[in-house]
């Protein structure tokens, strides 16, 4: 067995053995641990898999100190210098130490809804696959969650035929009528639990989905909301119809790739008009008016009608 992959074998049992569901406290591996180096960064002990460069711990030492004031940080490095690894080892350390030293004593009062959590966001799905790789290197188990649309996750054959706004009509209504072979709500969220600390890309959660016999869209929807780090594509953040999924107060946010935020933020308010939307409209329109002219047509011959009835009424002189 290899014991510098999360989730294999015994291993995988062993670590969600010790992974507590409705605990805080991030857990790491103590297998990896004993190959990573600690390296000290304001009081902040940051676990990382080797020797880190003098570019990866500058890096890391920019991401504590804007963590330390609760600032905004706008952090660049070279390609190829390890930035995302650097990045999540930082963040995972920080708030490993920042949790233990505020809830991991109280945690049986502890409002979820106040503790602080990960959310890396980037623009594509592959790009998120790559974060999630280097995460699985790391010694750090975060309870994890990948949030992804139904156009990626569904695996109902009766459903994913459709795309969009009706895949998702189509899913709901399967949901709510319970014909859908992959929905159980008490399934999902014990498997939630069993999968607590697995790291799944979107190709692993279909394959899991699959072969459990479950929604790999619920099954994230409800890993998400016990979840340290959350991944998610942009859209989720910056997108109203996203806003009631994901709670952003009390939560470190990272835009990975951020010069790529612009774009994303105009694309999700922007729509695009050509010939056909306009002949269709047009179309539309001609309907609505002959409607229109029809009701008012009926309505004035109605009201005719009553007037030579009460007209008919009055004695003839």
């Amino acid at each position: 067995m290899d014991k510098n992959e999360n989730g294999s074998g015994l291993q995988k049992k062993n670590l969600q053995e010790m992974i507590d569901f409705t605990s805080w406290e991030i857990k790491t591996d103590k297998f990896k641990q004993e190959n990573h180096k600690t390296i000290q960064i304001q009081n902040i002990p940051i676990l990382f898999p080797k020797s880190p460069y003098d570019v990866q711990s500058q890096f890391m030492t920019s991401v504590v100190e804007a963590l330390n004031g609760q600032a905004n940080a706008l952090l660049q490095s070279p390609t190829g210098t390890g930035k995302t690894l650097s990045l999540i080892c930082a963040t995972l350390g920080w708030l490993k130490e920042y949790r233990k030293k505020n809830y991991v004593d109280n945690m049986n009062n502890a409002d979820t809804r106040n503790i602080i959590k990960i959310i890396y966001a980037s623009r594509t799905h592959t790009q998120l696959k790559q974060v999630a790789k280097e995460l699985k290197s790391t010694a750090y188990l975060p309870k994890f969650s990948m949030l992804g649309s139904r156009d990626q996750l569904c695996i109902n054959d009766n459903a994913n035929k459709f795309s969009g706004s009706l895949l998702n009509q189509e899913c709901k209504r399967l949901v709510k009528s319970g014909t859908c072979a992959y929905y159980s709500k008490e399934k999902i969220e014990q498997k939630a639990k069993d999968h607590v600390v697995e790291v799944l890309d979107i190709e692993d959660l279909k394959r899991l989905g699959i072969k459990q016999n479950i929604c790999p869209y619920y099954l994230e929807r409800s890993r998400k909301d016990a979840a340290d780090i959350i991944l998610m594509p942009y859209n989720y953040l910056l997108e109203k119809d996203f806003t009631d999924i994901i709670d952003v107060d009390n939560a470190i946010i990272i835009f990975d790739e951020a010069h790529n935020v612009q774009t994303v933020a105009e694309e999700g308010q922007s729509f695009f008009i050509n010939q056909s939307t306009i002949v269709e409209a047009e179309k539309d329109l001609i309907k609505w008016i002959d409607q229109i002219d029809s009701t008012q047509n009926n309505y004035i011959d109605y009201t005719y009608q009553q007037k030579l009835k009460n007209i008919e009424k009055f004695p003839q002189q």
